[in-house]
């Protein structure tokens, strides 16, 4: 609704620019028509001068039809307006210090209640090419915020993990396989997702910066994973996971009363490669000095998420 307002009052500033440009042709205008009109009116059969005025008002609605066209052709120009940017780094965990990544690790705890796999687990898991992730930073990469990741387990630790067979935090690092870029079509590879986490504080609370990083994550996952049938699951702890797993194309997969241990209060979703609802995100893709950036309006600010390279 917002946006549908901040438009309008454009066309409306639009429209005042154009009777401004223009006025000096309808005063011109219309001092000619009223002085026929006076004539015309003086000369006319008293009979003759409801079809005199319908016709004087359809030649009055000749100014409002030019201001419309003009305004209406220029849509494509109206300027955005003036709103500060805020510009943020999604980095992944290959180019990530040890330090920040046990940062993440408890970020993690903290949200999920302990829930979640060891921190130097999930270190030795990344170092051996068995977990992919992103995590974000403000532009100046003062402090993390949030982060994305997906797994590789094991095939029967996958399966325990699905049925809820087996705690995150029982994991161990013999639970983990690299993963493996020649998956062929007839092998899927399934990822585990581990989450989409940003804090909630501050300009990190708007969705639309969300949804930029959603965007980025997507765009990371198909540059690390090419010619790759991926299968992607995740366990929903929230509402807001829900619909931003949504968006990315997830449905149901298991109800979480079919599930065992701590993962029976949660759903588990799926995406497959080429299936399920794959709506779009209203994320512009763009480049900017030479990295590619994910932007996004929000009602205050204007969020860029850019995402760096390599990627593994």
């Amino acid at each position: 609704m917002n946006e549908f307002l901040r438009d309008a009052s454009h066309l409306l500033a639009r429209a005042k620019a154009e009777l401004v440009d223009l006025r000096g042709h309808f005063i011109a205008y219309v001092g000619i028509l009223g002085a026929f009109a006076t004539i015309a009116v003086g000369l006319m059969p008293a009979e003759t001068h409801t079809i005199f005025v319908a016709s004087a008002l359809l030649l009055l609605a000749y100014p409002a039809a030019l201001v419309g066209w003009r305004v209406v052709a220029k849509w494509a120009i109206i300027e955005p307006p003036n709103v500060p940017v805020r510009r943020f780094r999604a980095i992944p965990y290959s180019l990530t210090s040890d330090l920040d990544m046990k940062e993440l690790s408890a970020f993690a705890a903290e949200s999920f209640k302990g829930d979640t796999i060891p921190a130097d687990v999930v270190l030795g898991a990344v170092r051996g090419g068995c977990l992919l992730g992103l995590r974000i930073t403000p532009e100046n990469g003062s402090k993390n915020i949030g982060f994305f990741d997906v797994i590789h387990f094991r095939e029967d630790i996958f399966n325990a993990w699905l049925n809820g067979d087996i705690d995150e935090s029982a994991l161990r690092p013999e639970h983990f396989v690299p993963i493996d870029q020649s998956a062929s079509a007839k092998s899927p590879l399934k990822l585990a997702v581990g989450a989409l986490y940003l804090r909630r504080r501050g300009l990190t609370a708007d969705w639309h910066l969300t949804q930029a990083f959603v965007g980025a994550a997507k765009e990371y996952l198909e540059e690390a994973l090419p010619h790759t049938n991926v299968e992607l699951y995740a366990t929903m702890f929230s509402e807001d996971g829900a619909r931003w797993a949504d968006l990315m194309g997830f449905k149901p997969h298991i109800d979480a009363a079919k599930r065992r241990g701590l993962a029976k209060a949660h759903d588990v979703w799926v995406r497959y490669p080429h299936g399920g609802n794959n709506k779009q995100l209203s994320v512009l893709q763009t480049r900017r000095e030479g990295i590619l950036t994910f932007v996004t309006l929000g009602e205050r600010y204007q969020y860029e998420v850019m995402l760096e390279r390599p990627v593994p």
